[in-house]
């Protein structure tokens, strides 16, 4: 991933899917004088790494935040339609 991107992500409001080597991570903090950046990986808030931030990377990303709450409400909005139905 460009650095420039890493910052981007980590100032985003939007979710971006993040892998490192596979794993799912959260950018926690990008250090942009040394290219690195401090990442979560899965779930657990104290599993943290430093890494170069070439070696992250993006998957494609359809929803931002905003569509996919929208996404939830409508998916509710089904079942809720079907139960009542």
């Amino acid at each position: 991933m460009e650095l420039q991107r890493a910052v981007d992500i980590f100032n985003s409001k939007d979710t971006h899917k993040v892998n490192l080597e596979g794993e799912s991570v959260w950018i926690e903090h990008v250090d942009q004088q040394n290219g690195m950046a401090t990442v979560q990986v899965g779930s657990r808030p104290t599993n943290t790494m430093t890494v170069k931030v070439d070696r992250l990377k993006e998957e494609s990303n359809r929803f931002s935040r905003r569509s996919s709450c929208t996404s939830k409400h409508f998916t509710r909005t089904i079942v809720a339609w079907t139960i009542h139905r």
